[in-house]
This record gives C-alpha cells, sequence and structure tokens, in this order.
C-alpha cells in the first residue's frame, strides 16, 4: 500500500507519464502531448540531474536517489500506469512501482541491449513504440484501452461520458515532486 504524503490523495486513477526530457525537447513530443490530452493523465519532467546523470552512477546509488524521488512525488491522484519512453527511466519506475504496487509499467523504449532496457521489458505489461509513422492519436490507441481498462479515464473511448454523468471534473495536468 502506499503511504500517504501531503494530506489525502484524491480517488482518482491516473496514468503517469515519466517524460525522458523536458516536453519541448522530448523527441515524443507529440505522443506525449496528445496523450496529456486526457483528464487521467499527468506528466512529470525529469529532475534537475537528468536521467543521463544518474544512469553513469553505480546501481544502488541510482537506486536510492530513485527512491527518494519516488517518495516525495505529490500526484493528484493514484497512479494505475507508469509510463517510460527510455531505459534510464527505469530506476525511477521502478521505485514508483514499490511506492504504488498497484500500478503497472508501460515500456516504450526502443533501446538495444542493456541491463536497464532489459528490466524494464520484462517488467512492462505493456510495450509500444514500434508502431509505423501514423498519427499521435492511432499510435496511443492501446494506451487508451489499456487506460479504460485501468479505470483511468482516457477521454477517448467512452469513459468520457461516464465523468459528465457522474459530475466529476476534469483535473489537472502537471505533476510535482
Amino acid at each position: 500500500m502506499a503511504r500517504r504524503r501531503r494530506g489525502a490523495v484524491p480517488d482518482r486513477a491516473l496514468c503517469v507519464l515519466l517524460l525522458p526530457a523536458k516536453l519541448e525537447a522530448s523527441p515524443d513530443r507529440e505522443r506525449v502531448e496528445d496523450l496529456l490530452g486526457t483528464p487521467g493523465t499527468v506528466a512529470v519532467e525529469p529532475a534537475a540531474v537528468g536521467y543521463g546523470a544518474t544512469s553513469r552512477l553505480p546501481g544502488l546509488m541510482r537506486e536510492r536517489i530513485a527512491a527518494g524521488q519516488a517518495r516525495r512525488m505529490a500526484l493528484p491522484g493514484h497512479p494505475r500506469a507508469i509510463v517510460v519512453f527510455d531505459a534510464a527511466q527505469y530506476p525511477l519506475a521502478r521505485a514508483l512501482l514499490a511506492e504504488h504496487p498497484e500500478a503497472e509499467l508501460w515500456y516504450g523504449g526502443h533501446g538495444g541491449p542493456g541491463e536497464l532496457h532489459e528490466a524494464a521489458g520484462s517488467r512492462a505489461a505493456l510495450r509500444f513504440g514500434a508502431e509505423a509513422d501514423a498519427p499521435a492519436g492511432e499510435r496511443n490507441r492501446p494506451l487508451y484501452e489499456r487506460m479504460e481498462r485501468l479505470g483511468i479515464e482516457s477521454g477517448r473511448l467512452g469513459s468520457e461520458r461516464v465523468g459528465a454523468l457522474s459530475g466529476s471534473s476534469a483535473p489537472g495536468r502537471a505533476a510535482g515532486r
């Protein structure tokens, strides 16, 4: 069970995107912006000490930094999906999964061999990123479908009608650490 840090956490399922870089510089910007258009999705930009720097640290130190980041992360709901786009993000994703064991990992890394890539790939409940060139909304459809199955409001496949009927409001789209 996740520990509560800053008061009560809203009772809503989240899809948490761990961005590999600031959104403006992200190689997956179009896809990320499309996902952020869904009510149940929030994005977390990388810390000041980015993934590149932490990936060069010894494993134990990297894991401890990631665990501290995960404990301090204030999210506006309960993560059900944690999305990573690069293997270097896996230590933070793994720490978030330890904090939120009901969540699952979605992995979109295309990296070759490597310990983090292999670990992320084997832990992932959903792999994405190898789709043919298509508009972001089409490439994200399998993610929307999985979001809906996990109870995360996608606003794309009918959940927006359920939310409108129940009187729920659209949430904010940013998360802090």
